[in-house]
């Protein structure tokens, strides 16, 4: 497939190709932008390929170059790449790591465990022979670049790979742009949205804003604006502490005990998710989620919003808070009150447990 920079020449090839009926596809033209440290418009060119090549066929990367970016490229859905770029560095005397490169004589130790890097130190891979010196930073670089190979098939395996681009696209910053380019483009997103399994063998991290991209949260954020009460009488609003601290029992006993007589909708407030309906909550991926209190604080604005967008959607006549014991950090629900008492025109109630 060609077409470089011109995503319509690209389509174009790809358009002619698939009337042939190929067995599988290979993408040409990416070694001058990965020199050039052009990821955004290598992504760019991945991306158009496989959205209108779909997803049953392979595709494979020529010239996949620096490890630091096939994780970049699997996500994209590139199946298989080559890269020529162990030994193109070794001649330079430049040794790969997993983030980037360094010329040989920049090293006071060798931070890897290959067998090359544990049978020589730096100074004396430096004093080899031109043509040895060549052929062990050949094969150390040749190491990296399989070491890497295994840890995508392994993220991939637990579920952890958008973890992994998030990492690996702090490596460089051209990366890291291309990374970000990525959630620019709704139709790449919704592509790897279709190839996220539902569940996963581990939870999810989120570090910052940048992860609140990853496919799984974006699904589940939709599913909780399609969800709908079956109660309208009253919503409880609870710290995610209290429903893991608690058995739902007594959960429920503490919560009759405030509010009440009469059915209502209990929903934990205090997640990167927003509101999120008791009902819900331990739906792969909210409570399997892991997350900094910061990113909340973080959050504090958008979750006011939308938690005050989705009570008025509703209708629920009467909306309790209950502040607990544990705060996600102090103040929180009382803040919240505050907020949904001057934005909703219902009864807004603000009680604590304690």
């Amino acid at each position: 497939v060609q077409g470089g920079l011109y995503r319509d020449l690209v389509q174009k090839c790809v358009d002619e190709y698939k009337r042939l009926g190929f067995s599988l596809y290979c993408l040409g033209s990416p070694t001058p932008l990965m020199t050039a440290y052009r990821y955004r418009e290598l992504v760019s060119m991945i991306a158009t390929t496989r959205q209108v090549l779909g997803t049953v066929k392979p595709l494979h990367l020529f010239g996949a170059g620096h490890p630091m970016m096939f994780a970049l490229a699997v996500a994209l859905g590139v199946d298989m790449f080559d890269s020529a770029s162990y030994a193109l560095f070794a001649k330079e005397d430049r040794y790969i790591l997993p983030e980037g490169t360094v010329r040989l004589e920049q090293l006071s130790h060798l931070p890897c465990s290959c067998e090359v890097c544990t049978r020589f130190s730096a100074k004396e891979l430096r004093e080899l022979e031109s043509g040895e010196r060549f052929r062990n930073l050949a094969l150390h670089n040749l190491f990296v670049c399989f070491q890497e190979v295994e840890a995508i098939k392994q993220a991939i395996w637990e579920g952890r790979m958008y973890e992994l681009l998030e990492r690996k696209a702090r490596s460089h910053p051209a990366l890291y742009e291309a990374f970000q380019y990525i959630f620019r483009d709704e139709e790449t997103l919704q592509t790897m949205a279709l190839h996220t399994p539902l569940s996963k063998r581990r939870g999810l991290f989120l570090f910052d804003t940048t992860s609140l991209q990853r496919p799984e949260y974006r699904r589940m954020t939709e599913w909780l604006r399609r969800w709908t009460p079956s109660c309208l009488e009253a919503a409880v609003l609870v710290s995610h502490k209290a429903v893991v601290n608690r058995r739902l029992e007594k959960l429920f006993e503490m919560l009759a005990k405030v509010v009440g007589d009469g059915c209502f909708e209990v929903f934990v407030h205090d997640t990167p998710y927003g509101l999120v309906p008791l009902s819900l909550y331990h739906v792969f991926p909210i409570s399997q989620t892991t997350y900094p209190e910061t990113l909340v604080k973080q959050l504090e604005d958008k979750i006011f919003r939308e938690a005050a967008e989705t009570l008025a959607k509703h209708g629920f006549k009467k909306i309790i808070i209950i502040e607990t014991r544990r705060e996600t950090y102090p103040g929180y629900s009382r803040k919240l009150a505050h907020s949904l008492q001057t934005s909703l025109s219902k009864e807004v109630v603000y009680t604590t447990s304690k």
